[in-house]
């Protein structure tokens, strides 16, 4: 059985030859350790993850200092160009699709002509996407940083809708902003793809994402165990909100740094998911993997 880990950071660990990236290294993984797990105490599953096979990590950058170590990570800086999905039906331990971007935390602390250099980079690898990017309006940090946020958030959407790249979104209080400006654009001034990563909006936020005239069938809901199921009020909206999920629209996350971690994080969010849906792991397996492949291929077309 095949699970597709749509968003995560593991690449701060770095693979023997490229160093992590300093933001990552200082991050650490205080909330996201399966130790650590919602109020409650619950660790991720690893009882049963010997059996998932994770042929694609979707690895996004934060800042501009991810950028090249996830270039070299990926191989993806050398001309001969690897395909975003190898076929998904063979037993491949591990293909790498990667995002560049700037993240909401990092806005404040972005060089002079990084959207120039972002630009420079999608243009020369048509498989590349464009993330992580986001609204946090959370804490003193999105308070602020909120103007420099949207401004570096709409011209990476802007870039992503030039360039055809599928985006990967990170939002925090803000779902109705980006709501807003995703309404307000044609089909050929938006991503031809959304994933909203970790999904923590409301029922009717999810909704109207989906009633959108302009990204039917194009939005993606990504739900993790590191943050979807952090609290009990975090999983009791994810229980609320799935069931009306179009299954077309799930997508199975870690949002982890650590490596080691990622196979139970997968295993605990597809069990939930699985169960809320009623439907069997691998069948939900299949669902997402298909849907990781729709998503992550608009790039291509």
């Amino acid at each position: 059985m095949i699970l597709v880990d749509t968003h995560c950071h593991i690449h701060r660990w770095g693979n023997g030859e490229v160093a992590a990236s300093p933001a990552y290294t200082k991050r650490g993984n205080n909330v996201r350790n399966p130790t650590r797990m919602a109020s409650g105490g619950n660790d991720f599953d690893n009882s049963t993850a010997d059996q998932y096979i994770h042929p694609l990590y979707c690895l996004m950058a934060v800042e501009e200092a991810d950028w090249s170590g996830l270039l070299a990570i990926s191989g993806r800086d050398r001309k001969e160009k690897k395909p975003l999905l190898q076929d998904v039906s063979q037993d491949t331990k591990e293909v790498v699709a990667v995002g560049l971007g700037i993240h909401p935390w990092k806005t404040q602390s972005v060089k002079s002509g990084w959207e120039g250099r972002l630009k420079e980079a999608l243009e020369r690898d048509p498989t590349l996407i464009v993330g992580e990017i986001g609204l946090d309006k959370a804490g003193e940090s999105g308070k602020k940083s909120w103007e420099e946020q949207r401004k570096i958030f709409e011209l990476q959407m802007k870039l992503a809708a030039e360039l055809r790249r599928p985006v990967s979104v990170h939002c925090v209080r803000a779902y109705g902003i980006v709501y807003e400006w995703l309404k307000g654009r044609s089909a050929a001034e938006l991503p031809p793809s959304v994933a909203f990563h970790s999904y923590t909006g409301s029922l009717d936020m999810a909704g109207a994402f989906l009633r959108l005239e302009h990204l039917q069938g194009s939005v993606f809901f990504g739900f993790s165990a590191a943050v979807c199921l952090r609290y009990p009020a975090a999983e009791a909206k994810l229980r609320q909100v799935l069931p009306i999920l179009p299954k077309e629209s799930l997508l199975l996350e870690s949002d982890l740094d650590d490596r080691e971690a990622v196979p139970g994080a997968m295993n605990t969010i597809c069990d939930v998911v699985a169960e809320v849906k009623g439907m069997e792991r691998n069948v939900l397996a299949e669902v997402t993997t298909k849907n990781a492949e729709r998503f992550l291929r608009r790039a291509l077309r």
